[in-house]
C-alpha cells in the first residue's frame, strides 16, 4: 500500500463570494485515510468576529473531478460545531495525483455582542495533491 502525503490548502485566496463583501475565510484540509482522502472545509471568522450556528449552514460540492464521492451536499445538521467546519471522505482512491475541487460553502458570522450577523457565501476552488512517499 502506497503512503500518501497530503498538502493543505487555504481556499480563500481562491474563493470569490456573491455577496459584495464576506467578514470570514474558507480553509480546506486535505489528509490521507489509507488509499482515500479526507476533506475538511473550515469557515475562518475574520478579526472581531465570531461564528454562528445558528444559521442554515450548507456545502456543496460543485466539481471534484478525479474524486469518488458518496454525496456532495452536507447540509447544517452535518456540521461539526466545535469547528466550524464539513468532513468527508473520498470512497476511493483519487484518479490522479492532483486536481480541484469547486465548492459553494454558506456560513454565518456574527460580531462578538451578536449585534450584527452575517450569511457569508463563498464560491471558489481548492487545489488537492498526493504525493507517493
Amino acid at each position: 500500500m502506497r503512503k500518501l502525503l497530503i498538502a493543505s490548502v487555504l481556499a480563500a485566496a481562491s474563493a470569490t463570494a456573491l455577496a459584495a463583501d464576506v467578514h470570514s475565510k474558507v480553509k480546506v484540509d486535505t489528509v490521507p485515510d489509507g488509499d482515500n482522502l479526507v476533506f475538511t472545509f473550515t469557515n475562518v471568522p475574520d478579526d472581531g468576529l465570531v461564528t454562528n450556528l445558528e444559521g442554515p449552514w450548507k456545502l456543496d460540492l460543485k466539481s471534484a473531478p478525479g474524486l469518488k464521492l458518496a454525496k456532495t451536499t452536507f447540509a447544517r445538521a452535518e456540521l461539526d460545531e466545535k469547528n466550524a467546519s464539513f468532513s468527508f471522505k473520498t470512497t476511493a482512491k483519487p484518479e490522479g495525483k492532483e486536481g480541484v475541487i469547486e465548492y459553494k460553502f454558506i456560513t454565518f458570522v456574527c460580531t462578538k455582542d451578536k449585534t450584527t450577523c452575517y450569511r457569508d457565501v463563498h464560491e471558489g476552488k481548492a487545489d488537492w495533491k498526493v504525493a507517493a512517499k
